[in-house]
């Protein structure tokens, strides 16, 4: 049975004919609408995390000396990329990545268990959020790695015959976010535990590639929209660009958690759409 959270997805929009006909734009619209009409949800299940990121940015800050605000939020240069500055983004880019999952595996109990932390300070389920990392590492690995090793010698053989090259970002970008979903479908049943194999993720999406690339379409031009928003209007206070590059970055988070969400409810679950 369908939980009210997901029935709720839909809101008060209804569905014009277009988009009913058309899977991947139902899916996707059925997860932007679940984010904005459970914003309030979300906000208690991001702050908390978000909160713990920016802190640890002052802090990395503070002990190490390197500004990894200024430098997140896109002030880059030739100064600030030699190894005690690298060492700090990548302790930065781990807790960004603890963050990430957070955020994730407790929107997936959110709309799937409809399960909601109490307060925005919360007891944090640790072993689920690693154990979703690391799994969601290891996909991604099993994903990029052959995709970049069949881009290069593309690339290679259009460069020898003097041909462009030009069109194979979008293409791959297009074909990493097929695979990502349809190897990432597994990671819902994971924060709900509902442990599944890759080979039953796939098995669950099959027959539904259009409705894979449309989502992917739709989330790339998404993404190229927010790279046109400026993160560092700010340049003499460099935190609050910081923050609001953050806060851009949580707000496509969560349309990509909710997709997500909404695909294993959908093809693994079976749930109809509202």
């Amino acid at each position: 049975m369908d939980g009210l959270l997901w029935r709720k997805g839909c809101g008060f929009v209804r569905a014009n004919d277009f988009e009913v006909k058309v899977l991947g734009l139902r899916l996707f619209m059925l997860s932007a609408r679940m984010v904005a009409n459970n914003w309030q949800a979300a906000l208690q299940i991001v702050v908390l995390p978000f909160s713990l990121v920016v802190i640890s940015a002052i802090a990395l800050g503070l002990v190490t000396g390197v500004d990894v605000a200024s430098i997140w939020a896109g002030n880059i240069n030739a100064e600030n990329t030699d190894g005690p500055v690298l060492v700090a983004l990548s302790l930065f880019g781990l807790a960004y990545a603890v963050m990430c999952t957070w955020i994730a595996v407790y929107w997936h109990r959110y709309i799937l268990l409809e399960e909601l932390p109490k307060g925005f300070v919360y007891q944090v389920d640790w072993t689920a959020i690693w154990a979703y990392l690391v799994k969601g590492f290891v996909l991604s690995m099993m994903t990029l790695i052959p995709v970049l090793i069949l881009v290069v010698l593309i690339t290679v053989v259009l460069a020898g015959a003097g041909s462009s090259t030009d069109f194979l970002g979008p293409i791959a970008g297009v074909v990493v976010l097929v695979l990502f979903m349809r190897s990432f479908i597994v990671l819902p049943g994971l924060a709900i535990g509902r442990k599944m194999t890759l080979r039953e993720g796939w098995q669950a999406g099959a027959g539904h590639m259009p409705a894979f690339v449309l989502i992917a379409v739709i989330e790339l031009l998404i993404g190229k929209a927010n790279e046109a928003i400026p993160t560092s209007l700010v340049p003499a206070v460099p935190l609050i660009g910081f923050v609001l590059s953050l806060v851009l970055g949580i707000c496509l988070l969560l349309i990509s958690v909710s997709v997500l969400t909404t695909l294993y409810g959908y093809f693994v679950e079976k749930r109809a759409i509202p």
